[in-house]
């Protein structure tokens, strides 16, 4: 096949150069949209970190296992290093006792970003009641937590379920900048 720079009078079988940097492009580009980027990989055991997700959200949202606030805040990034995530936090599950008591969480995907973010679709369940649609997408990180690392529920999750509660969150208080940032 022939390249030429030509852009008119093209004969049968000619291809120019533009029309092949532009197939070469979107070959390129298709292929990143298949395969996906090429740092998008799955921690070493995808299994044992989806255990322990899924152990990081019953943890912070099953009433069943009685957990005082700070055994669930303990689950949560960046809660136990914020005094004013925790005065939120504490604040919060204070005012929803009754419904956090017989709350659960039903988790329906976990899907890794990389090795050391993922989502979580999720849905929350109160009493026999799954509320469908009402939880924001979820995430978890991979922290270290003293000499290990550890699977815990987003900051970000975190805020966002907390203006489930209050609508305030987003526009003043420690969820504030964590909301407006969006990331996990």
């Amino acid at each position: 096949m022939l390249l030429t720079f030509a852009s008119g009078g093209r004969e049968r079988g000619e291809v120019t150069m533009r029309r092949l940097l532009v197939g070469l492009i979107l070959a390129l580009v298709g292929s990143v949209m298949i395969i996906g980027p090429a740092d998008a990989k799955e921690p070493k055991d995808p299994k044992k970190a989806k255990r322990e997700i899924t152990a990081a959200y019953e943890c912070l949202l099953s009433g069943s296992l009685n957990y005082t606030i700070d055994q669930k805040l303990a689950c949560v990034d960046r809660v136990d290093d914020d005094p004013a995530l925790l005065a939120l936090a504490t604040e919060i599950q204070q005012a929803q006792a009754a419904a956090a008591a017989i709350a659960e969480t039903d988790i329906k995907k976990i899907k890794f970003k990389n090795d050391k973010v993922a989502t979580v679709d999720y849905e929350l369940v109160v009493g026999d009641m799954e509320l469908e649609g009402i939880a924001p997408r979820g995430f978890a990180v991979l922290v270290k937590d003293g000499s290990k690392k550890v699977w815990k529920v987003s900051a970000l999750t975190f805020c966002q379920l907390t203006q489930l509660a209050r609508a305030d969150v987003a526009a003043a208080g420690p969820c504030a900048p964590i909301l407006a940032a969006d990331k996990p």
